[in-house]
């Protein structure tokens, strides 16, 4: 007897896909960055995406979901306890630039050395770019602001290196500051 599918399988067209993406479907562990890499916005339903990307897709729409920021969304901080998917579900799903509303709520909970790409470029006045050219001093007086660990007395005796900078985060931040 010939059957139309094969065994396992849930679909009624073969999806052109790796078995181990294959095996994520049947189980429901897609990430929503496999999802959409391997164009299946349109052959599977969202309930093959893991849970927690799910719930997000749910919220905000695939659409919107593509030009989020999986990255930062991804991003464990070891020194922060922070949860970007708890503060990315507290935006109203009406938001137009979902990103921007995101950037804005975590900007001052990781270092900026720790902003991801995107956000590097949006918040680059937080930012000093490393290049090889710099002495020693200075690159280290630049990594020391990316970290957030300026002090007050050095943002002033450096004055001329920092006056174009937003110095929010190392203010706010750095325990020396708070003496």
């Amino acid at each position: 007897m010939h059957y139309k599918y094969q065994k396992r399988q849930v679909f009624g067209k073969r999806l052109k896909v790796p078995k181990f993406i294959l095996e994520k479907i049947y189980s429901c562990t897609l990430s929503f960055n496999e999802f959409i890499e391997y164009g299946l916005d349109d052959k599977i339903p969202t309930s093959c995406i893991i849970d927690a990307d799910r719930q997000i897709v749910e919220k905000f729409g695939i659409d919107k979901c593509k030009e989020l920021d999986w990255e930062l969304i991804n991003k464990q901080v070891y020194y922060s306890y922070v949860n970007f998917r708890d503060l990315l579900m507290t935006i109203d799903s009406q938001t137009e630039n979902i990103n921007n509303a995101l950037y804005e709520l975590s900007k001052d909970k990781i270092r900026p050395c720790d902003y991801t790409s995107k956000m590097g470029k949006i918040y680059s006045n937080r930012l000093f770019n490393l290049s090889q050219e710099d002495d020693d001093n200075l690159a280290d007086k630049k990594r020391e602001f990316n970290e957030g660990k300026t002090s007050l007395k050095d943002l002033i005796n450096n004055w001329d290196l920092f006056k174009d900078k937003d110095l929010s985060y190392c203010l706010l931040k750095e325990r020396k500051n708070h003496l």
